[in-house]
């Protein structure tokens, strides 16, 4: 969902600071008539944990030839490594309270902005007079001045309304103008864009991104809010959140793939041609490279298996701990390995 800045321009319309001074300087009387609170939550990145990541070694020998003839055979240790790091997903947690209320007095209406025009408490600013522009943008001159002339012209039609009506037929909702947040940086008023559609109508707090279903009437807001005397309607929306909360999220699986780094020793069996040989591969070494030149039989392959083994100093003389935990796996197993066979000598085949 977009949750772009809301900007405006910075200037007060001239109906509403009118409006406010006349309240402050006349008094106005706003009743509670009820509170309501709508929460909402969404996620919004997803993060490792500090936790150290659990790996998992799958060693395997590697068989190259040495030569074209079969000679020799180079066998290297490998390992595919699976690499788990545990992740929380982060959620925030918004709440809209939603305070109906009901003023009288003189210019009644004006109660409707003076709390978020001179508290700093979160409350939201309904834009009545305010024109839209599109992605975002507001300006407190409409185009033509319409919400200066509907303040004007609404005076003496809507303080009869105010007097006679209002308690009985009005809504609280005002469905003629958007809310916004005094213009902050990030628009608190964003926050209402992470409802759905279906819960801002129940909250009947309608924002830019609404403009398409509940439009910005500049003058329709105006006039309907030019209230001499009388009674208004109005809800006084406050944005609590956002908090933060994390959640048990999947883990991030990585794979890489090693070749073990010497020092370690490698045993080649080969039963079938009663061949035997430990190579001890040096430290920095990648492979074990063994002579099969008296292996020739006339087969083209022996099968056999392949150990690999700790250095004579054990252990601790492998320093990479990657290397490490793959030869201490490869150590449990002995791996089952088919060699090429050299071909018996001329003098051998005519004997």
């Amino acid at each position: 969902m977009n949750t772009t800045s809301t900007r405006f321009r910075l200037l007060a319309a001239p109906a509403i600071a009118i409006a406010a001074a006349a309240m402050l300087g006349a008094g106005c009387v706003a009743i509670p008539m009820g509170t309501q609170t709508f929460e909402t939550e969404y996620p919004t990145e997803i993060r490792p944990t500090l936790d150290a990541t659990k790996k998992t070694y799958a060693p395997e020998p590697v068989v190259a030839e040495g030569d074209q003839f079969h000679r020799t055979a180079t066998i290297a240790l490998a390992a595919k490594i699976t690499i788990e790091q545990q992740q929380v997903q982060k959620i925030e947690k918004v709440s809209v309270e939603k305070k109906k209320r009901m003023s009288f007095g003189l210019f009644p209406s004006a109660a409707e902005n003076a709390t978020s025009l001179f508290t700093n408490d979160g409350s939201l600013q309904g834009l009545i007079g305010w024109g839209y522009y599109g992605k975002g943008e507001y300006s407190s001159k409409a185009p033509g001045d319409l919400g200066v002339l509907g303040f004007y012209l609404g005076f003496i039609p809507m303080t009869v309304y105010a007097t006679l009506l209002t308690p009985f037929a009005d809504s609280y909702e005002c469905s003629s103008h958007h809310w916004a947040d005094r213009g902050k940086t990030i628009s608190e008023a964003n926050y209402l864009a992470k409802f759905s559609k279906e819960d801002r109508d129940r909250i009947g707090a309608w924002i830019w991104s609404d403009n398409d279903r509940h439009r910005q009437r500049p003058f329709v807001s105006s006039f309907t809010h030019a209230k001499l005397f009388g009674f208004h309607k109005y809800c006084r929306y406050t944005i609590r959140g956002p908090f933060e909360e994390d959640r048990p999220a999947d883990p991030k699986i990585t794979m890489a793939e090693r070749t073990v780094i010497g020092p370690y020793s490698a045993t080649l069996t080969l039963p079938g041609v009663g061949f035997s040989q430990t190579i001890d591969v040096p430290a920095g070494g990648t492979a074990a490279t063994f002579n099969l030149a008296n292996t020739a039989n006339g087969q083209s392959v022996a099968n056999g298996t392949i150990r690999f083994s700790p250095p004579s100093g054990g252990l601790g003389e492998v320093k990479n701990a990657d290397d490490k935990a793959c030869l201490k796996e490869a150590m449990e197993h002995d791996y089952p390995v088919s060699i090429a066979l050299p071909a018996p000598k001329l003098g051998d085949v005519v004997d």
